[in-house]
């Protein structure tokens, strides 16, 4: 299935209204075969796939039913780094009527794709892309996680270097095994990768013509 299709707007959910956005860049609806959850991801499910921006909103079908939300209702747009490995990036699009629809660079199991995340990402340039074309300023754009829990993997990522530092050079200068030095580099290897994902996901504002790009790999 190639990244884009053109395609129709499924039935509205009952009680959501697609308000029409003045400077919609295109009559037609635009399907990205990229995967998502509503609210709540349940365990041991795979995840729906398959999201529409048309004129008005967004479309798609979770649980078998069909509905939509016009770009209107979106109160905000939250982009992050899941910080695993393999990674998995999310953007979170949360509506007046406290709806979270949450899209993500992997396949329906959960796992790292490349084909997926390319899609991931030209859907999350598409729909800021819109969203900022429509100039709505009631939208709030955030990335990152909660403070904590940086600061949690900051202090990770400093215990991990220092632990293993102090445990390789005791092991050399004390032993001569040159285990230890091993030992020094792949703590030291291991702490920077915890800041880096710490670093990237320091909660912050940005704005849709500005996109955090270190969140789209």
């Amino acid at each position: 299935m190639s990244d884009t299709t053109s395609d129709t707007m499924p039935d509205v959910m009952p009680g959501a209204t697609l308000d029409a956005s003045p400077g919609s860049r295109s009559q037609e609806a635009q399907r990205y075969d990229v995967c998502f959850f509503l609210n709540r991801r349940r365990a041991l499910r795979w995840l729906d796939r398959g999201i529409a921006l048309g004129a008005g909103g967004i479309s798609c079908t979770a649980d078998g039913e069909a509905g939509a939300e016009g770009f209107g209702s979106i109160v905000a747009v939250h982009l992050q780094s899941r910080g695993q490995r393999p990674n998995i990036e999310s953007c979170a699009i949360t509506f007046a009527d406290n709806n979270v629809l949450t899209v993500l660079n992997c396949n329906p199991g959960g796992y790292a794709d490349a084909a997926c995340a390319k899609r991931y990402r030209a859907f999350v340039h598409d729909l800021h892309a819109t969203l900022a074309e429509a100039g709505s300023r009631a939208i709030r754009y955030s990335e990152g996680w909660p403070l904590w829990r940086c600061q949690a993997m900051f202090g990770l990522a400093a215990a991990t270097a220092l632990l293993a530092a102090a445990l390789g050079l005791s092991k050399f200068f004390c032993v001569g095994d040159l285990k230890g030095l091993f030992l020094v580099a792949l703590g030291g290897y291991g702490g920077w990768r915890f800041y880096r994902t710490a670093l990237n996901n320091v909660p912050r504002d940005y704005t849709p013509d500005r996109l955090p790009e270190f969140l789209l790999s």
